[in-house]
């Protein structure tokens, strides 16, 4: 879990973000791996004082394992004064993380290992990604989330027996979810005369 950025009231903020995931087991680093950074704070503003993610962003890693995030600025009740870390995932088809999840905690998340586990147990893992990296109060920089989602689907299809699956259908609706929250991110007046039409 990392330090992130000093903002000014109103307004949140974070720097840019640089590093390598690598393959526990080997040290070698791991290319095309998607990592996600939420940005977190345990402000009493959301839910009396539990953590809560504003801002999420992702990347691609290259060929040397390597990932850049740029910095990044947007309104927020998440200020300055509140605590703030930022917590990364990595996620890559027929990789895992080396530990067990625990939620926003603090555990080497550039690090992957090889999955060997049975399909059902993969399948249950693609879920637990889907879970964690989710970012309630992301706002506009939710649709960063949508490159992951439509990645874990995409290996939870090749995985299930029918797309009647629980997990796949699970990664079905959280994709339409984001596109839904992008789209009323994008075309807010759209979302009010919705929001009027409704009984």
């Amino acid at each position: 879990m990392l330090p992130a950025c000093d903002t000014d009231p109103g307004y949140s903020s974070g720097k840019e973000l640089r590093g390598v995931i690598v393959n526990a087991d080997t040290g070698k680093p791991i290319p095309d791996a998607i990592v996600v950074a939420d940005w977190i704070t345990s402000s009493g503003t959301a839910g009396g004082g539990g953590l809560v993610c504003f801002h999420v962003g992702t990347a691609t890693t290259n060929a040397a394992g390597e990932y850049y995030m740029p910095a990044w600025r947007q309104k927020s009740p998440f200020s300055a004064k509140y605590e703030r870390s930022i917590v990364i995932f990595a996620y890559k088809p027929g990789y895992r993380w080396p530990y067990p999840k625990v939620k926003y905690g603090v555990y080497p998340t550039d690090k992957l290992i090889v999955s060997q586990e049975p399909a059902n147990e993969r399948l249950k893992f693609l879920e637990d990604v889907a879970h964690e990296t989710l970012c309630f109060q992301a706002r506009e920089s939710v649709g960063a989330l949508l490159p992951l989602q439509k990645a874990l689907l995409d290996e939870a299809r090749s995985l299930a027996k029918s797309e009647s699956d629980p997990v796949v259908q699970y990664l079905q609706d959280k994709v339409a979810r984001t596109e839904t929250k992008v789209s009323e991110m994008r075309n807010p007046s759209k979302r009010s005369d919705e929001t009027q039409k409704s009984p």
